[in-house]
């Protein structure tokens, strides 16, 4: 992949460069593991910049230098099919696999983004430094006005939208824990552990992506809130928005009531993921079906709990998971999740409650 007038600063390898060919830093960096790609400056001094790192991404429009990133054309190949749509809200994102020799990433583009250029770059900051096994890791990125790109690495089994609403998913129950629970870690993890609080404002599916072993991490968070407000003091009571972020069905009542918003947003959307999770249907399809069914039934978690009470756990159940009845991990899902799509908020759990929740008598 070819970035005209971009750098990315520092992160230099000590096979750094001058006076060579660009055929000859193009081979440098394709031999050298440790290369992810390289600058070469136009300027006929031949100079050659093979990066172990790509952070710190800028544009430079008048400075003659091309950075080529190192993607295999076999496995780029493999990889042009693959194209994930994550959400119609938000930046029309798409992902778009590729690969190097030790990592696949994900290629984002953000055309037509309308936040500023200083909270993109204060954002980008704090993403960058953001280090968790169940969140998508931000590789790279490079902003040119309007148009901006990150990078971030690339997971096999893309979206749990995908697998889990397919017809030929093959999700069980003990996979279907597993990114319950690593999803609740991650979240947890953006708000209660990381360097600078982060709300996410849009938890679901779709966001939800999941490597070779089906472990998941928690993607499009780059353009999530970060918890605290323009003055750089940290509010608990939480964060004013100019309008309601998020995905339709996953977003809690308290974006519709003009409140301050907190991390307990996030727990809503991932009660109804939970609520998926268990049910095999989307948020949409299910409330719809409980509306019908309940007509004076106006909260979700009465509705499925009226549900469970009058026609048992199982009819609430996807399908797919009658065969393999574990009831003690089902009852604790179900658990969680009604406890997660409260209305009220301050009886929601704290993501580090789910955590110690969905962890209890597995030792």
């Amino acid at each position: 992949m070819v970035l005209p007038n971009t750098d990315y600063y520092g992160y230099d390898l000590d096979t750094y460069a001058l006076g060579i060919s660009f055929s000859a830093c193009r081979n440098a960096c394709l031999t050298d593991s440790r290369c992810k790609g390289f600058g070469y400056r136009l300027d006929g001094k031949g100079q050659c910049y093979p990066k172990s790192f790509l952070l710190n991404g800028f544009h430079m429009p008048n400075t003659p230098q091309i950075m080529h990133i190192k993607i295999p054309k076999e496995l780029k190949r493999a990889t042009d099919g693959f194209k994930q749509e994550v959400g119609k809200g938000g930046f029309g994102t798409v992902y778009n696999g590729v690969l190097d020799d030790e990592r696949v990433v994900a290629v984002k583009r953000l055309d037509g983004i309308l936040q500023g250029d200083a909270e993109f770059w204060a954002e980008v900051s704090v993403i960058g430094n953001i280090n968790h096994r169940n969140l998508v890791k931000l590789w790279g990125f490079c902003a040119d006005n309007e148009h901006k790109l990150l990078v971030y690495e690339y997971l096999e089994n893309g979206s749990l939208n995908r697998l889990l609403f397919s017809s030929d998913g093959e999700l069980g129950l003990e996979q279907r824990y597993n990114i319950a629970l690593g999803t609740a870690k991650g979240l947890s993890y953006l708000h209660e552990e990381c360097l600078e609080w982060v709300l996410h404002c849009d938890v679901k599916p779709q966001n939800i992506l999941l490597d070779d072993h089906l472990e998941p991490k928690v993607a499009d968070f780059g353009m999530s809130k970060l918890f605290k407000d323009i003055h750089g003091i940290r509010d608990i009571q939480g964060i004013g928005f100019s309008k309601a972020r998020g995905t339709s069905g996953y977003m809690a009542p308290e974006w519709m009531m003009n409140l301050k918003i907190n991390a307990k947003a996030d727990v809503y959307s991932y009660g109804i993921v939970l609520l998926e999770l268990l049910s095999g249907k989307s948020a949409s399809i299910l409330v719809s079906a409980l509306a019908k069914e309940y007509n004076e039934c106006n909260q979700l978690a009465l509705c499925v709990t009226e549900k469970i009470r009058e026609e048992g756990l199982e009819e609430v159940l996807d399908p797919r998971l009658l065969g393999e009845l574990d009831k003690k991990k089902l009852e604790r899902l179900m658990k969680v999740a009604l406890l997660c799509v409260q209305d009220d908020r301050s009886a929601r759990p704290a993501m580090s409650k789910v955590v110690e929740l969905l962890l209890e008598n597995d030792e």
